[in-house]
């Protein structure tokens, strides 16, 4: 009532197509393959949920092979059986493969030896036949599933295989067992391998806090931390879990890495190619061109492209003070004032003011009156007729509504008046403004490599390519050119609004450049990334990357953003109001002594007028008339 099943040679795998084996389907649960029963390979490659088995086998196909065959396919297994010696060289796939190595140990070893090395991989997974615990001196990676079992009738041990490093010595572990009922170990296949022993990987770096922050002289002598910031921390806190050491240099060449005309890559990322260095412990921009040369962790965090220019500010100006109301506007009030002062002065010498209260609103005290009225001063003087209540009262009303419109236009001018020369990519096109980024960073590759015809290809062609001043060496370069000319710098958000927390050098544009992902870099297809990547995202599910980031990421100043429209006041700003105080101080002191030495000399003058008066008197016999 069964179909024939038919297991043949897959061509996409081997490069020799063996002979059909016709697997019948009625069979007793209780053979044996190499000792070791067949509920054995069935149960573990059900609990691995393995597929695509290859069984790589010496002799013919016996019954327990055939079960062994029938029992995966009625689990919807691929299964191929290859006899050994094999006729060509097993080639990689796409799909995952499982080996089951059924050979006598000389036969193993010499399988395993002549495979290809990347068919070691965390994708593919071997089950190996072996009485001793190591398999010679065969490099198995970290990240590779080499699994070995002793032929045993009731008891099969499980064993994994694996090297940290190819010149360290092979490790074997524990895995698992088999007595009627498969136990394996539940821990994760990282959480299992983090040992590394002490192992010394090496790194290049790139300063760029907040991100890296290099010890320049820990990184001489070897002591203490070298590296520091939200890198730093990721990478301690790695290095701590998983028992292992790194030796850090600064890139070569001060470059992260991007690609020159000639299609080669400079900086970290060439270091990483030609296995130079083995980490990239920079905050790498995760692109697709650098992906082709390097492999990176799980993004660490998102970036933010922005361009930025110098705090815009006002020019001194001694006219600051005057600016809020228009130049007609003062000569209005200059003119009211005077007619007000003249009112005043009329409604005292014409009414009964000057009767009811004498010496009152003369001309000169008419003038303080209005003048303090007008910027909200009070009156010493108490008029009593009606003419002369209504313009005193029509007087400070008016000064109250000048007060009010004058503070608050001063106000405003001083805040928002500075704008900003562009707010975008096609604004700054137009501009006379240069723009530009660090060479070999992928912020400047972000122009460099952008589709031909967007606005980020067109500035490349017109304000970068064609001016290679524009191409800084460095962060601090490029800050330093953004500061000292009409140029834009293009960098992170958190880079820039670090250096901004003790003052407002730059103010950022609000249109956005770019964005992207930031992470670790390392050498493509490095074993141990597996494991770096595994703890990454630990740290990621557990909060402790957001706590890193809290803790190394500076807060914007909102009083540094132009785009709010806010800008901080500065000396320059208030220039005009300290040189007034200034002057009418000086003016204040030369009137004080030039008022001393005039009544000084009348003084004089009177003194001697009454010392003439008393010597006449005596002289004469006169004496000096006395009223009363």
């Amino acid at each position: 009532s069964h179909p024939t099943r038919a297991v043949k040679q897959n061509k996409m795998h081997w490069p020799v197509v063996y002979q059909f084996l016709l697997i019948f389907p009625h069979f007793v649960n209780c053979g044996m393959i190499s000792g070791t029963p067949v509920k054995f390979f069935k149960d573990f490659i059900r609990d691995k949920d393995l597929d695509n088995i290859l069984v790589i086998h010496e002799g013919g196909v016996g019954s327990a092979l055939k079960e062994l065959v029938h029992e995966t396919t009625l689990m919807n297994k691929k299964i191929s059986v290859v006899e050994y010696p094999l006729r060509g060289t097993p080639k990689e796939s796409f799909h995952d493969l499982t080996f089951l190595v059924l050979l006598k140990k000389s036969a193993a070893l010499e399988f395993l030896e002549n495979i290809p090395p990347s068919l070691f991989t965390l994708k593919n997974v071997f089950l190996v036949e072996n009485e001793d615990l190591n398999l010679g001196n065969i490099y198995f990676p970290i990240d590779s599933q080499v699994f070995t079992f002793q032929p045993n009738r009731m008891d099969v041990k499980i064993y994994e295989v694996y090297k940290i490093d190819s010149g360290l010595d092979q490790i074997v572990k524990k895995y698992g067992e088999w007595n009627s009922r498969l136990t394996l170990d539940p821990m994760p296949l990282f959480e299992r391998r983090k040992n590394m022993m002490g192992y010394k990987f090496s790194a290049e770096t790139m300063p760029e806090p907040p991100y890296v922050i290099v010890n320049f002289d820990n990184l001489a002598n070897g002591r203490g931390r070298p590296v520091s910031g939200i890198w730093g921390d990721v990478w301690q806190n790695l290095e701590n879990s998983m028992n292992f050491s790194t030796k850090i240099s600064v890139s070569p060449d001060n470059k992260w890495g991007s690609q020159t005309e000639d299609g080669k890559w400079n900086g970290i990322i060439q270091g990483l190619q030609e296995k130079r260095t083995q980490v990239g412990l920079a905050s790498f921009s995760i692109t697709f061109a650098r992906g082709l040369a390097a492999d990176f962790s799980p993004s660490m965090m998102k970036w933010s492209l922005k361009m930025f220019i110098k705090s815009p500010t006002r020019e001194a100006s001694w006219t600051t003070y005057v600016q809020p109301f228009d130049i007609t506007l003062w000569l209005a009030l200059l003119l009211l004032l005077i007619f007000m002062m003249l009112c005043l002065s009329a409604t005292y010498m014409l009414g009964p003011e000057k009767y009811l209260n004498p010496d009152s609103f003369s001309l000169i005290n008419s003038f303080i009156l209005i003048w303090g009225s007008q910027i909200g001063q009070g009156s010493w003087l108490d008029p009593k007729s009606f003419a002369s209540k209504i313009i005193f009262f029509v007087s400070f009303l008016l000064g109250v509504c000048l007060v009010a419109s004058y503070s608050a236009a001063l106000m405003s001018y001083l805040t928002i008046g500075a704008k900003l020369p562009f707010k975008s990519l096609e604004g700054l096109l137009a501009s006379d403004y240069q723009i530009g980024s660090v060479n070999g960073s992928a912020f400047l590759d972000v122009f460099l490599l952008a589709p031909p015809g967007s606005i980020h290809s067109k500035i490349a062609m017109q304000k970068i390519k064609n001016n290679p001043k524009s191409v800084p060496d460095s962060i601090e370069e490029g800050l330093l050119k953004a500061k000292q000319e009409r140029y834009a710098f293009v960098w992170s958000t958190d880079v820039v609004n670090g250096v901004n927390q003790d003052n407002c050098d730059f103010v950022e544009i609000p249109d956005e450049v770019s964005s992207g992902h930031l992470g670790i870099g390392f050498n493509k297809d490095l074993p141990q990334r597996h494991l770096f990547n595994f703890f990454i995202n630990r740290m990621k599910e557990t909060g402790q990357m957001k706590r890193i980031l809290r803790k190394w990421l500076p807060k914007p100043r909102e009083d540094c953003n132009a785009a709010a429209g806010f800008l901080s006041l500065g000396l320059d700003n208030l220039i005009s109001a300290f040189a007034m105080f200034m002057a009418v101080a000086l003016l204040a002191i030369f009137m004080a002594l030039l008022e001393k030495f005039v009544f000084t000399k009348k003084e004089r003058a009177i003194q001697i007028s009454d010392t003439s008066d008393d010597s006449l008197s005596k002289k004469d016999g006169w004496a000096p008339f006395q009223k009363g």
